[in-house]
């Protein structure tokens, strides 16, 4: 009798040390995987673990003479300010119009202006993912200039199309039901506001400095 309960209580002790075995193992995972990517990457050839877009995979990059045609065709009755950037390999286009433009006139003028865009720079290979290289992402926002932003007469319609997209989206953001939503579009509308009072404010200094600049050289 005393053979089998010493047996057991071996067992027991086995037991339970296999199971603290497999318990901190499974707790430990984690942080040893985790250790092991920073020693790796700190053993490689200094690429930082977090890489930029950009980095060796623009195959087909946008010239300044493609965005400069952009800037031109924007340039429509129909549009009464724009503005084109390109920025985190994201070409967009912003295009304000007249509030008493309706909301299915405001969607033509923004998909006429998309397919202009596509002609210039074309969707493949420019806003087209390869296996290998990332491409541009095209969006295209266009909305009213009503002044209150937070009305229902608001409208702020957008398009979309990014390098993994197979179909192009189109989307009135004003439609959306989730408030927070809504917010971020008002917020996008005041960083373009401040933006575009900043590059009139830059403009009327350098008109500013150039006109001193003719007074200094006529006195001379």
């Amino acid at each position: 009798m005393t053979n089998k309960n010493t047996k057991k209580s071996k067992n027991k002790i086995l037991s339970s040390k296999k199971t603290t075995v497999i318990l901190s193992s499974i707790i430990l995972l984690p942080f040893l995987i985790f250790g092991f990517i920073l020693i790796r990457d700190k053993m490689g050839t200094g690429t930082p673990v977090i890489g930029s877009r950009n980095d060796h995979q623009l195959e087909h990059k946008i010239t300044e003479e493609q965005l400069k045609a952009v800037e031109e065709l924007v340039k429509i009755d129909d549009v009464k300010s724009s503005k084109v950037t390109l920025k985190a390999s994201t070409l967009r286009v912003y295009l304000e119009v007249s509030a008493e433009m309706s909301k299915e006139q405001l969607a033509k003028v923004g998909e006429a202006i998309y397919k202009q865009v596509i002609e210039v720079i074309p969707i493949d290979p420019y806003f087209t993912n390869t296996e290998n290289n990332k491409q541009y992402d095209l969006e295209v926002h266009t909305y009213n200039d009503v002044e209150d932003k937070t009305g229902d007469d608001f409208v702020y319609y957008e398009i979309i199309r990014t390098g993994s997209m197979e179909d192009t989206n189109y989307a009135f953001l004003t439609d959306a039901k989730d408030p927070e939503f809504k917010e971020e579009v008002l917020e996008l509308m005041e960083k373009l506001a401040e933006e575009r009072e900043a590059e009139k404010s830059a403009k009327e200094a350098e008109k500013e400095a150039e006109a001193e600049t003719e007074e200094d050289e006529g006195g001379e």
